[in-house]
């Protein structure tokens, strides 16, 4: 307490640019402490708690994606919130490329289960060959060409089965997201957005 009325003596006896010199001097750190926090606060944190939630308008899985694709999906997100007609501010394309048949564990397979299963929250998955078959004897996926929203005739031409084939689809091709052949487009069961769907497999056999 004492040392505390002695500094303030002392700060007292000095001239204005004496006083600002000497609290530099002895508090600069506590001041640039003090800076940081608030620049981190402000520009870190505080957004967290400001920024609205953007509405999840479409979901996309990519199983045993490429790197391109684990590295940066925002090219397809910027194209399908244009294609679907949302809004960049207010929504976003929700794309899981985590789900691998590479992986053999038990954990790994149980996430392609739920991905494919009539509890998942995809509106399309993208697929190999062996996958789709093995999911599309146990019912996982739609027909797309039960939709309400028509296939257009591009689109209609690389139907095969309950699968739209991308092999020779231009833009998805483009992308680098799969690195395999054959790839299929699939529609399951649980989609709740299946004219979505169906703008979705147009918008990438459009021109």
């Amino acid at each position: 307490m004492n040392q505390i009325k002695s500094e303030l003596q002392k700060i007292r006896q000095l001239s204005p640019r004496e006083k600002l010199c000497y609290i530099w001097d002895y508090y600069r750190l506590h001041f640039l402490f003090i800076l940081f926090f608030l620049v981190f606060f402000f520009y870190f944190v505080f957004p967290l708690f400001t920024e609205p939630k953007k509405n999840i308008v479409f979901s996309l899985a990519i199983i045993d994606s490429s790197q391109t694709a684990k590295t940066d999906t925002s090219a397809l997100n910027d194209q399908l919130l244009q294609a679907l007609g949302d809004d960049p501010e207010t929504d976003q394309i929700q794309i899981d490329t985590s789900g691998t048949t590479y992986d053999s564990s038990s954990s790994s397979t149980i996430k392609i289960a739920i991905l494919l299963s009539s509890v998942g929250e995809n509106d399309v998955i993208i697929c190999g060959k062996d996958l789709y078959e093995q999911y599309n004897e146990k019912g996982a996926f739609l027909n797309p060409a039960s939709c309400a929203t028509r296939l257009s005739s591009a689109a209609s031409a690389a139907v095969e089965g309950n699968a739209v084939a991308l092999d020779n689809c231009p833009k998805w091709q483009a992308l680098g997201y799969t690195d395999y052949t054959p790839v299929y487009a699939c529609i399951p069961v649980s989609c709740k957005n299946p004219e979505r769907a169906i703008t979705f497999l147009n918008y990438l056999y459009s021109d």
